[in-house]
């Protein structure tokens, strides 16, 4: 005699869907489908980004909002070695990352991002990539939004795009066993994200 139990038998199928379902998806982050999780990236954006609207009373940010600061801004660096506040005519095309730049409101939101994840990623010991993944899920930045997290040597780097209404925000992340470093920098704000070429 044979007891077949309803819903217990599996098909080939079923180990592919196993072996996905431990797989970290690149496209989700805590459960949510992700027109849901794009809901919430875009909420995060607007909570932590408050403070630096031009409406909002100045924190750190002297120059209001709209205007470039008079001298060359310290956040991104220069990622083709000239000189800051250079007027050389450049070939490069719209797209290119050198005429890319964080305006005013932006910085104030880099700095802002860049502090609650180093503060979530501050800890006795290097979190893995995996654990930096799910910290940074847990901050709201979903997997769609994080590129190029891997561990190189003592060093695991990432990085985040921020980019949304034709902004130009992206973070670059560092964590080793003593240091989480994290920096705003500029990337064009169409097209798809281009990690910055750091010296």
């Amino acid at each position: 005699m044979t007891l077949t139990a309803c819903g217990t038998e599996e098909t080939p199928g079923d180990d592919a869907r196993k072996t996905s379902a431990d797989t970290v998806d690149a496209g989700s982050s805590g459960g949510l489908p992700i027109p849901d999780q794009r809901v919430v990236f875009m909420d995060m954006l607007n909570t932590v980004g408050q403070p630096c609207a031009p409406d909002a009373p100045p924190e750190e940010e002297p120059t209001p909002a709209g205007e470039k600061p008079p001298t060359a801004p310290v956040e991104p660096l220069p990622v083709d070695g000239s000189a800051p506040g250079s007027t050389e005519p450049t070939s490069h095309t719209s797209e290119s990352p050198q005429e890319a730049t964080l305006s005013a409101v932006e910085k104030c939101e880099g700095r802002l991002h860049s502090k609650r994840i180093t503060k979530a990623l501050s800890r006795p010991t290097a979190p893995t990539p995996g654990e930096i993944r799910t910290t940074l899920n847990d901050l709201g930045y979903i997997n769609e939004r994080i590129h190029n997290l891997r561990k190189s040597g003592a060093t695991t780097r990432f990085y985040v795009d921020l980019r949304v209404l034709g902004g130009s925000l992206c973070l670059d992340g560092s964590v080793t066993s003593t240091t989480t470093v994290v920096t705003a920098f500029a990337a064009p704000p169409t097209g798809p994200f281009i990690p910055a070429k750091r010296s």
